[in-house]
């Protein structure tokens, strides 16, 4: 009877520490669910150039070139951050009304940093909004945004 208690307190105690390990690679204590450091200042400056031109791009040629939803940049994009970008609509790409994420970290679970481009009103009231609460959210130019949730 002493070695079922044994071994059943054993198998607890590993079960605990599987599920302690996944949870904390899945939440941002571990290295793979943290924030990755970067000078978005910097990082802006010398993209600033190459999002707009390819936000016109998307504009432009919407559903021709580009999805809604989760888009990878073409080889050779000259753009540091390898996270892809996010074409955000209605049912198809509207260049009157559109939403572009373009991540520079996109975490596991709980986090995002991104560069966002939006000319739709109701997303520029929403994300004027994030940037007057002054958590870590800022207006780069008109219709461009940092944002990190």
């Amino acid at each position: 009877m002493k070695n079922i208690k044994r071994n059943f307190a054993q198998g607890n105690r590993s079960l605990l520490s599987y599920v302690a390990l996944v949870g904390c690679a899945l939440t941002s204590c571990s290295p793979i669910g943290n924030q990755k450091k970067f000078d978005w200042h910097n990082v802006w400056a010398s993209n600033r150039e190459k999002l707009i031109l390819l936000t016109e791009d998307i504009k432009v040629n919407g559903g021709k070139k580009y999805k809604l939803g989760n888009n990878e940049f073409v080889d050779g994009f000259p753009y540091p951050f390898n996270e892809g970008f996010v074409v955000k609509g209605g049912r198809e790409i509207d260049s009157a009304k559109i939403l572009v994420k373009y991540y520079l970290d996109r975490g596991v679970m709980d986090h995002y940093s991104a560069f966002v481009y939006t000319n739709d009103s109701s997303e520029v009231r929403n994300l004027n909004k994030k940037v007057e609460a002054g958590a870590n959210d800022y207006k780069l130019e008109s219709n461009w945004y940092i944002i990190n949730d």
